[in-house]
């Protein structure tokens, strides 16, 4: 087991699977038994609080910064790590070790597989820092203001993260369907999903050659098709799958192709700049912002890395199901 002498827990007691992160950090100290530990609850503070900033300024190389959230959590935390004016290099080789805590868990599942409470001593014991640069996402808007941020795991314009921003709007009744067995409420968000899907907008863009109609644009940092162990998991490659969807029947094919373990996209370093001429969604690890026309969009990998602590990638294996 890699040797940590300081254990931050950074927690959102509001996502997904609050409870069960919680577990788990409590099970990784047990493991792990510190000398130092600090917890930070991202529903109370927030990570450009100066009791947060307090907290990361004691990190370094031998602390292990567990994550109990999904990746909107994780990508929170790489942000304030990696683009804070206040913290030294020295704090940014802090060791991040995500816990299962969202919904998707893309990146937690990219990088120790898929979560069985029996295991973690196993993947903690296995486990060996990597280092991922995540991509990096830049927008100038028509009024000329810049708006910077790095996603951990993926970047979705268009149907994705409308398909996000309907689901989480208002509208949508959580308190029934957390009254309804599991069944009923996984019926009924793939029932609302699947219409969400048939309405969704196109959106139209332009690059230096030409003008595109798009229904989605995805960026993905690895492959999350690498938890069935299909595809080879490229996290550590700083390159990004770029996937451009133009139609509905280009998805279900994308869609078919993914669930076949076949590659899709294209495999690049390459920095990609186009302008956004109608208005659409833009989603980071799932945090969703609206994008209004005009907006210069540049995407490319990021010259920082951050630590992760992987099972998976450590032993250079493709991934697996477990």
């Amino acid at each position: 087991m890699t040797s940590f002498d300081h254990m931050i827990v950074v927690h959102n007691s509001k996502a997904t699977h609050a409870t069960r992160a919680q577990r788990l950090a409590v099970q990784a100290r047990e493991l792990l038994n510190a000398e130092r530990y600090d917890e930070l609850d991202l529903a109370k503070t927030a990570l450009s609080h100066s009791a947060a900033l307090e907290i990361f300024e004691g990190a370094g190389p031998g602390t292990l910064l567990c994550v109990g959230g999904g990746d909107g959590t994780v990508g929170s935390v790489v942000n304030a790590l990696l683009g804070s004016d206040v913290l030294k290099q020295h704090n940014q080789k802090a060791v991040i070790f995500p816990l299962w805590g969202g919904n998707v868990n893309d990146l937690a599942v990219m990088l120790n597989g898929l979560i069985r409470t029996n295991q973690l001593s196993a993947t903690m014991r296995q486990a060996r820092p990597v280092m991922i640069q995540p991509i990096k996402i830049r927008m100038q808007l028509p009024n000329g203001q810049v708006r910077e941020r790095l996603a951990v795991s993926y970047v979705g314009f268009g149907l994705s993260a409308h398909t996000l921003w309907v689901m989480e709007d208002s509208a949508h009744d959580r308190t029934k369907l957390q009254e309804r067995s599991s069944v009923h409420r996984t019926y009924n968000e793939f029932r609302d999903m699947i219409h969400i899907w048939k309405t969704a907008p196109s959106f139209k863009m332009s690059t230096a050659d030409k003008k595109h109609a798009m229904y989605e644009l995805l960026f993905i940092n690895g492959s999350r098709i690498a938890r069935v162990d299909r595809i080879p998991n490229t996290l550590t490659t700083p390159k990004y799958y770029r996937v451009g969807i133009k139609d509905r029947t280009h998805l279900a094919s994308h869609v078919a192709r993914t669930l076949a373990g076949q590659t899709t996209g294209v495999h690049s370093s390459d920095v990609f700049r186009f302008m956004l001429e109608s208005e659409t969604r833009c989603q980071a690890d799932g945090e969703i912002h609206y994008i209004e026309p005009g907006t210069e969009v540049e995407v490319s990998m990021s010259e920082q890395a951050f630590c992760a602590l992987s099972r998976r990638l450590s032993d250079q294996k493709k991934g697996d199901a477990s």
